[in-house]
């Protein structure tokens, strides 16, 4: 025997391949499953349908880039899907948050409506989400408002027209 095959080192060099090709061949004589044919008679599992897709959910008042009074008391309507949970938010400009306004439920022909008073004044994006019983959700296209506060820009052209204070 060569001197080589002496040491321990060795033995492992030679143990390990041959383990390893004994572990392959014992993975490539195990039984795999194997296709019926066409006309065999065997059950197949039945072919899912897509869910249902969600009635989308529209915001048809008011319209994009509408301009209001902060005093004047505005009612949000749309469609959704009969029964949902609509959730209307808003986003203010500096923020990039969406804070939930109010919530309501689409009647039986799909309809929901909002009534907003004393909203806040400066721009704003509005939208409508809505959450049907199964999870699924929707939402509608944004909408941006800007409020406006006629006595604050009526008292600021009387401050400017009188001049700085002395």
């Amino acid at each position: 025997m060569p001197p080589y095959w002496i040491g321990w080192y060795d033995r492992w060099n030679v143990a390990l391949p041959l383990a390893f090709l004994g572990l392959l061949a014992w993975v490539l004589t195990l039984p795999r499953p194997v296709a019926a044919p066409a006309g065999a008679g065997v059950a197949s599992a039945p072919a899912r349908r897509p869910a249902a897709a969600m009635q989308p959910t529209t915001m048809e008042s008011p319209a994009n880039g509408s301009r209001w009074d902060v005093d004047r008391v505005v009612d949000v309507v749309g469609r959704a899907e009969p029964g949902s949970t609509v959730v209307l938010a808003f986003l203010t400009a500096p923020s990039a948050d969406w804070r939930e306004l109010a919530r309501a439920t689409a009647g039986a022909d799909g309809r929901y409506g909002f009534r907003i008073t004393r909203f806040p004044p400066g721009h704003h994006v509005l939208r409508a989400t809505a959450w049907a019983m199964n999870g699924r959700t929707s939402e509608s296209a944004l909408v941006d408002v800007s409020v406006t506060d006629a006595r604050a820009t009526g008292a600021d052209q009387r401050r400017r027209r009188a001049g700085p204070k002395k």
